[in-house]
């Protein structure tokens, strides 16, 4: 059976989303390094997750926990207050 053109687009989909989300796991590693995430690597996360839920089909709870679960919310203060941070802070209610 030929591939359809739906099945190629599906396959870069799913290849994309995994390219984000090894970025994110070496992004995880260097906050683990310098203790935590701060600045660019905090900001850098919260668009990962965005284009989750924008281009990938994860809703905002998934991205939320996925962000807890990767330790973005735990850890120094020093975070960069730009309008999407505080979006995702009152969503995860921090």
């Amino acid at each position: 059976m030929p591939p359809t053109p739906r099945q190629p687009r599906t396959q870069a989909n799913l290849l994309a989303e995994l390219d984000l989300l090894q970025l994110a796991q070496a992004l995880q590693q260097q906050a683990q390094r310098h203790g935590g995430y701060e600045g660019e690597v905090f900001d850098l996360m919260l668009s990962i997750a965005d284009r989750l839920e924008q281009h990938h089909g994860w809703d905002a709870e998934q991205s939320d926990a996925w962000l807890e679960r990767m330790g973005v919310w735990e850890g120094p203060a020093g975070l960069v207050r730009t309008p999407q941070t505080l979006q995702r802070l009152a969503r995860a209610g921090a």
